[in-house]
C-alpha cells in the first residue's frame, strides 16, 4: 500500500526467500514395506489384530484417517467383502478376502476385548485400548510407530 503511494522507492521483499513447507501426507508404502508392516503386526494379542486389520484396510481402500476413524461397525459387510465409506474417498470399497480375514478375526476376538474397558454401546468399527473410538490423531500415530519400528536397524 505504501508502495503504491510512493512512500517507498523500492519493494523491500523483493528478494525475499521462503522456505517450502513440507508435504505431510503419508507417502504410500512399497509393496515390500507394506509386508514387513503387516509382519509387525503378526501377535494375537488385541491391540496388533486391530492394528493389522486397521492398517491393511487403510492401504488397501486409500481412505484417509478421518475417514477411517469414523467408520462405524453397520459401514462394514464381512460377507459381501464391501466397505461404505464417507468422505474424499466417499463409496462402496470391495475388499480383498485376506483383509476380509483380518477383519472378521479383529471384529471376533480383539475388539470385544477392547470394548470390555469402555462404553459397550460405542458402534465405531476401531476401539483404542481404552473401549472408546479411536480418534485419526491415534490411527496416525499407530503408523508413525510402526514405521519407526522399521526404520531401527
Amino acid at each position: 500500500d505504501r508502495l503504491d503511494r510512493e512512500l517507498i522507492g523500492n519493494d523491500p521483499s523483493k528478494g525475499l526467500r521462503t522456505r517450502r513447507v513440507p508435504d505431510r501426507t503419508p507417502q504410500s508404502p512399497t509393496e515390500a514395506e507394506l509386508r514387513a508392516l503387516l509382519g509387525l503386526l503378526a501377535g494375537d494379542d488385541a491391540k496388533s489384530v486391530r492394528d493389522r486389520a486397521l492398517l491393511g484396510l487403510i492401504f488397501e481402500t486409500g481412505i484417509s484417517f478421518c475417514a477411517c476413524a469414523r467408520l462405524d461397525l453397520a459401514d462394514l459387510q464381512t460377507d459381501t467383502g464391501a466397505l461404505l465409506t464417507s468422505g474424499r474417498r466417499a463409496g462402496v470399497h470391495s475388499l480383498s478376502q485376506g483383509l476380509v480375514d483380518d477383519l472378521e478375526r479383529y471384529l471376533q476376538h480383539a475388539r470385544q476385548l477392547l470394548a470390555a474397558r469402555g462404553d459397550a454401546g460405542d458402534q465405531a468399527l476401531f476401539i483404542n485400548s481404552w473401549g472408546g473410538r479411536m480418534t485419526d490423531q491415534v490411527i496416525r500415530s499407530r503408523l508413525r510407530i510402526y514405521r519407526a519400528k522399521l526404520a531401527k536397524p
